[in-house]
């Protein structure tokens, strides 16, 4: 399971809070503002959206995506 996190720049203040909140790296700083520079290493517990002040940041789970032939595979087993 994976997360997006996307940041809005224009609503960011810079303020560094979703940075300290994030226990995988995620954020860095860039030009003053954040930015989900590691995204990948997202866990999806939200920490950095409920510190944000600013509403700037949103997380959501974009779920697995399976290949046509892995479709097949479990059409084959169900």
């Amino acid at each position: 399971m994976g997360f997006s996190v996307c940041l809005d720049k224009d609503a960011c203040n810079g303020c560094e809070d979703c940075l300290e909140a994030c226990t995988t790296g995620v954020f860095e700083m860039r030009n003053g503002k954040s930015s989900p520079v590691n995204a990948d290493e997202c866990t999806g517990c939200q920490s950095c959206v409920e510190i944000c002040e600013q509403n700037a940041i949103t997380v959501a789970e974009t779920g697995i995506e399976m290949s046509d032939t892995f479709k097949a595979l479990l059409r084959d087993i169900l």
